[in-house]
């Protein structure tokens, strides 16, 4: 039950980073931001922040944020009071700024818990090198003869430099026979193994580990770069998904992913911090697809504008309402789903 209650904390505090962008973006440019609640439900704690209300709610998962004039309610700008300026008359870049300010509170905390994890150390695969780290029990790889300290050479002809390029070409094998030619002991081993279709996980191979340290900045360079490197690595996935082409891959609401990370906070808290971060470098990224109600569907309707498409305010708070709507129904859907496959 506790580790439950930490993973609701955890995803909680990550959507709040989300909205918090939102938030202080609006706060530093002088736009009316209403409200600021974190959780949902009535309110157990609030107090003003200049014209602001920030709440806290008693069902603590995830938040919001309402920022005047962003669905263009002229009710809402005729109660605005202060100094303060309506989102729709802020100008072009400023609009922007607050828009990409929530995607981008989750990159900057995922590169800081990489670079946080770096600080301490940590085990990382050597990409750079062919060369098999492990082998797992009882998998094809196993059966078909590869060892821990075999250097690959090529498969089915083709050299490989890296782990990359015996990623991509066991992928394009799914379903085949490999022809793996290896380096052990100075002598070159040929060796084949079979890529079943039926098969969700890899072949079974894994790259050497090694132990890496770093400083302040030097971890603080590795966590952007990684963050950047992640967020690439997930948008093939999604591709590979939309293309049907990632058997056995699965889509996670909130009961699933707060199953997940009740997972990881009892194998300790590395586990948890890596969870966190793949789900903050998520966050970031589907609210910049752009679809209605995500931040990417309001950029896209400001790119529109800028290119003097005008589209009237009226209908683009429809569209956003309707796709919040889906928005909605999808992550019912999911979390339905989530709890099927759990008790099932």
């Amino acid at each position: 039950m506790t580790s439950v209650i930490f993973a609701i904390l955890a995803l909680t505090l990550l959507i709040f980073i989300h909205e918090l962008g939102h938030f202080l973006a609006g706060k530093i440019t002088g736009t009316a931001v209403k409200k600021f609640s974190i959780g949902f439900g009535p309110a157990i704690f609030q107090r003003y922040w200049g014209d602001t209300q920030v709440r806290i709610c008693p069902l603590l998962i995830g938040g919001s944020v309402q920022i005047a004039g962003l669905d263009f309610n002229l009710q809402e700008e005729a109660d605005i009071t202060g100094y303060n300026t309506p989102y729709n008359r802020q100008p072009w870049l400023t609009r922007v700024f607050i828009i990409i300010a929530g995607p981008m509170a989750n990159y900057i905390v995922a590169s800081l818990l990489i670079a946080a994890i770096m600080l301490t150390g940590y085990p990382l695969p050597r990409k750079d090198s062919p060369e098999i780290g492990k082998v797992d029990q009882g998998s094809v790889a196993m059966t078909g003869g590869l060892k821990a300290g075999d250097r690959i050479d090529t498969i089915d002809q083709k050299p490989v430099e890296n782990w990359s390029d015996i990623a991509d070409q066991v992928y394009k094998t799914k379903g085949q026979i490999i022809h793996f030619q290896v380096s052990r002991q100075g002598n070159k081993i040929s060796l084949e193994v079979e890529n079943r279709l039926d098969q969700a996980q890899p072949i079974g191979i894994s790259p050497v580990m090694e132990s890496l340290q770093l400083g302040i900045f030097g971890s603080l360079h590795y966590g952007v770069k990684r963050t950047i490197a992640l967020n690439y690595e997930i948008l093939r996935g999604f591709w590979r998904i939309l293309n049907g082409r990632s058997e056995g891959a699965t889509v996670a609401g909130p009961v699933g992913i707060v199953q997940m990370v009740s997972k990881q906070v009892q194998q300790g808290w590395r586990s948890l911090v890596i969870l966190m971060i793949i789900i903050s470098i998520h966050l970031g990224l589907l609210n910049l697809l752009p679809l209605p109600a995500l931040d990417g569907g309001r950029f896209f309707f400001l790119l529109l504008n800028l290119t003097g498409l005008k589209i009237s305010h009226v209908w683009e708070a429809r569209i956003h309402a309707i796709g919040m709507l889906l928005l909605l129904l999808l992550v019912a859907l999911v979390t339905l789903l989530d709890i099927w496959r759990i008790i099932g």
